[in-house]
């Protein structure tokens, strides 16, 4: 019997939740091993891989390392319909375009709400607390 996927996650992280969203939109069953700020370096460390390399998806002895080892593992064998990215074969100029703008929208977007958001909300204890 297989083992199941499991995705080894920062909480909270933007591309967690992105990484969880792909694995529901793939239809991939996966169990979630949560870990805090800082706790999480450890936990990717045991399991051989960078400091960066969260969400951690281990599937099928294979470990994937981030959105873009998600994407580019998985996202291919995904139901024609389910599919995110354009062949990078068949359509090079599109799915390059795609993946530059999937990388725009997260770390400049992404990383610019996220702290709009720390300093917003992180002095609001009954807000960050609960």
């Amino acid at each position: 019997m297989a083992k199941k996927p499991f995705l080894v996650t920062l909480l909270p992280s933007v591309d967690v939740d992105l990484g969880r969203w792909l694995l529901q939109h793939w239809r991939i069953d996966y169990d979630e091993h949560p870990h805090a700020p800082v706790f999480h370096v450890l936990a990717l460390k045991w399991y051989g891989v960078g400091k960066e390399d969260y969400p951690l998806l281990i599937a099928e002895g294979q470990k994937y390392g981030g959105i873009e080892a998600m994407v580019s593992g998985f996202d291919h064998r995904a139901a024609p319909e389910n599919r995110l990215v354009p062949d990078a074969d068949t359509e090079k100029a599109l799915h390059d375009e795609v993946m530059n703008l999937q990388h725009e929208f997260r770390y400049g977007m992404g990383n610019g709400t996220v702290h709009w958001a720390y300093y917003h909300f992180l002095p609001r204890k009954d807000l960050t607390w609960a």
